[in-house]
């Protein structure tokens, strides 16, 4: 059997997402959910979609692709949907992990960068909220499981990229040992917290309640 073809991402391009997080992509132009124009003759509308951007163009390649929020059994989650990566196809997709005190929509902001250049290749990419700020609490975990079964039921899932800043490390490393997302070839973890029995010694007050305050939950 032959095995699928990875992605063409450069290594930079993910790297270069993590500086616009830091503000040196302040003068980017982010795209949010806000149009009154959204386009449904290429990409129609998604289980659970609530919201989309007018056709958005990338910034490099010049490739058109939808900016669509849904609602994945309760969690917000953000995509950039490229115009050939219509329902049914198959697709590569980037699975984006967000920092603590951050949501589904740092795919319009810290992520931004990577994620657009990523549609010039044909790439999916999507942000879940993961329940909000929660580590690998149970409710992250169901909202990862649930968001990897919605996505398979919209596409067939070729090859997967992990991508995380700061407290998204800790449920980007469990999903990437577990095997959480389907035809996982790589993850890139930036700055990122991993070890959450470190973590929760070192800050317990802070960790500790996410987990019910049982440091064997850890």
């Amino acid at each position: 059997m032959t095995r699928p073809q990875s992605p063409r991402i450069s290594r930079r391009a993910l790297l270069l997402s993590s500086a616009a997080a830091a503000g040196v992509g302040a003068t980017l132009v982010v795209a949010s959910p806000a149009s009154a124009a959204p386009n449904y003759s290429v990409i129609p509308r998604l289980p659970g979609e609530i919201s989309r951007t007018d056709t958005v163009v990338s910034r490099v390649g010049k490739k058109k692709y939808e900016v669509i929020d849904v609602v994945i059994s309760g969690d917000r989650a953000r995509l950039f949907v490229p115009h050939s990566a219509k329902p049914g196809s198959s697709v590569s997709m980037i699975w984006y992990y967000h920092a603590s005190g951050s949501n589904y929509a740092a795919l319009s902001g810290a992520y931004q960068y990577s994620a657009d250049q990523a549609v010039d290749q044909g790439l999916v990419s999507i942000c879940p909220n993961y329940g909000g700020s929660l580590y690998t609490n149970p409710v992250a975990l169901a909202a990862q499981t649930k968001a990897a079964a919605w996505v398979s039921s919209v596409w067939t899932v070729s090859a997967s990229l992990l991508r995380s800043n700061s407290g998204g490390g800790t449920l980007l490393a469990w999903a990437y040992g577990k095997r959480m997302v389907p035809a996982i070839r790589g993850a890139y973890h930036a700055s990122g917290s991993y070890d959450m029995e470190d973590l929760g010694r070192r800050d317990p007050s802070r960790v500790l309640p996410i987990y019910g305050n049982d440091p064997a939950a850890l």
